[in-house]
């Protein structure tokens, strides 16, 4: 059994082997709940990022390229060769 001790600004040092066993890092959150017998720490899952908000600043969408735009940087390149 691992023990830990409450510190005089309120924290807990969950042990070592704990947090690599489970890969809790730095800042990982956890939600409690109290409980009849004591209290229960769950580590909250990390939330996937909402992206949609960005693409109103992606700009307008790019036309379409012609052939010889996409191949003018190779031709460019073969001709320094």
């Amino acid at each position: 059994m691992l023990t830990t001790r409450l510190s005089s600004r309120g924290q807990l040092v969950i042990p070592k082997e704990l947090r690599d066993a489970n890969g809790w890092g730095e800042n990982t959150e956890f939600s409690i709940e109290q409980r009849k017998d004591g209290v229960l720490l769950v580590p909250q899952r990390k939330k996937k990022r909402d992206v949609s908000s960005l693409f109103g600043c992606l700009g307008p969408a790019p036309r379409a390229l012609t052939l010889e735009e996409l191949c003018a940087p190779v031709s460019n390149y073969k001709s320094r060769l």
